[in-house]
């Protein structure tokens, strides 16, 4: 089923009438908390997407074979933070550990000129 890009003046009906909250309601209650371990990840998604030039004019696709396509890489976001919204008992610094395989291969992306953007890359699960 395609997925339509939203404005959030969209309305909530009951029983065929419009109620008195709209889509973007939903939306402020629900995302307003950016420290959330589930918002950050897509969040830090959508910065690494207009950082890149990626389309983010479509809506954004769950479960998808990649995060995002960035001139036929498929490239893996992944996001940590040292404060939470929770509460916590002890502060954990965040720690990423990288295998060789994947510093081999940043090492070989840095060594290349860097791609120009592709218009409308968004992840499919395919290549563009």
């Amino acid at each position: 089923m395609p997925i339509m890009q939203k404005t959030g003046n969209e309305h909530f009906y009951f029983d065929g009438m419009p109620v008195d909250y709209r889509l973007h309601d939903f939306w402020r209650w629900q995302a307003s908390d950016m420290l959330n371990n589930a918002l950050r990840g897509v969040l830090a998604e959508f910065i690494v997407a207009k950082a890149l030039g990626v389309e983010t004019e479509s809506p954004r696709v769950e479960w998808t074979a990649c995060d995002l396509l960035f001139c036929g890489y498929k490239i893996e976001v992944k996001a940590a933070a040292y404060v939470q919204s929770r509460e916590q008992q002890n502060v954990h610094i965040p720690i990423r550990t990288l295998t060789q395989k994947t510093l081999n291969h940043t090492v070989k992306l840095k060594t290349k000129q860097r791609p120009k953007p592709q218009k409308a890359a968004r992840s499919t699960g395919e290549k563009p």
